[in-house]
């Protein structure tokens, strides 16, 4: 009967780590996704850029690793061409068996994944911001909950009750943090 207590505690300090750990472990992942769209909407935009640009398509694959800085310039340049030079690229980027031209795709195509790539840095940074504001709360609990293995007294499992509940709401708010979706 003596040893309820600690049991209660120490099974109580196993599932806060566990939770703790749980959760490193989806931010880590979100994290990772988050990058990986970004990057794709990085793509998106230097092949958007590129196709609409009077190059040939044997530079198409230098295009690709310019600095994005350089793309975003090219893109500013593209979206704000005089009337005369837009006739110009529109007819220089045709695509072939169609009608279209990829002038006119990446004019109406690039604000969308400006924005897309806004949202996705907005998250990145959110979530390089929380996550790891959360695993230092989370090892500082941990190592305060796990302290009582020392020696328990009635003030130590009072402690440990309001670290893991202390875990327990800082769980939930990384929790609703990665569960945002980039853009809102």
């Amino acid at each position: 009967m003596t040893d309820t207590l600690p049991t209660a505690l120490s099974t109580l300090a196993q599932i806060a780590a566990t939770l703790a750990a749980l959760i490193g472990f989806l931010g880590l992942w979100k994290l990772d996704r988050v990058r990986r769209d970004q990057d794709e909407a990085e793509r998106d935009l230097r092949y958007l850029v590129a196709k609409a640009m009077p190059i040939a398509d044997s530079e198409l694959p230098a295009w690709m690793y310019r600095p994005m800085r350089q793309i975003e310039t090219e893109a500013d340049k593209l979206l704000n061409l005089p009337e005369a030079e837009k006739l110009g690229r529109r007819n220089a980027a045709r695509m072939p068996f169609s009608d279209d031209n990829y002038y006119d795709l990446a004019v109406r195509t690039i604000p969308d994944v400006r924005t897309r790539l806004k949202a996705l840095s907005d998250a990145r940074q959110r979530l390089r911001r929380w996550l790891p504001t959360f695993l230092g709360l989370a090892l500082l609990i941990l190592v305060a909950t796990l302290g009582f293995l020392g020696g328990i007294s009635g003030g130590w499992g009072i402690m440990v009750i309001l670290e893991s509940v202390l875990l327990a709401v800082a769980t939930g708010l990384m929790v609703m943090e990665m569960a945002r979706e980039p853009g809102t």
